[in-house]
């Protein structure tokens, strides 16, 4: 999703510049990042746990911070890290939340079998 905005950075610099090419790339940045990852997650809850996607969700800002750094256009700084600690840490125990719910809840397959047997 960022490899747009990415190949502008690098061919372009760091600096920001209010030209058409700049004002066109973030554009089309905020129509296909936004629109697209919104509807794909739209879709992800439809087919999987709410808590799951959330979990997903709850990363991009630590996956935008370490692409920031890897592409050299960010240094890390401890409280940015720390908050990288709290997202990861609150995805993980959402995850574990949703594991263990899963293990209490009755499988369908055993639920139609229960139901035939009647």
């Amino acid at each position: 999703m960022l490899i747009p905005f990415s190949v502008w950075c690098l061919l372009h610099g760091p600096r920001w510049s209010w030209t058409p090419a700049a004002m066109t790339t973030l554009l089309l940045q905020g129509l296909f990042m936004n629109g697209l990852s919104l509807y794909l997650w739209y879709q992800a809850v439809l087919r999987l746990d709410l808590a799951k996607t959330t979990a997903f969700l709850l990363s991009y800002p630590a996956l935008t911070m370490l692409f920031s750094w890897a592409l050299g256009r960010e240094t890390i700084s401890v409280l940015q890290v720390a908050g990288l600690a709290v997202t990861l840490c609150g995805a993980w125990w959402l995850r574990r939340i949703t594991l263990a719910a899963e293990k209490t809840r009755p499988v369908p397959a055993v639920l139609a079998s229960q139901a035939a047997a009647r």
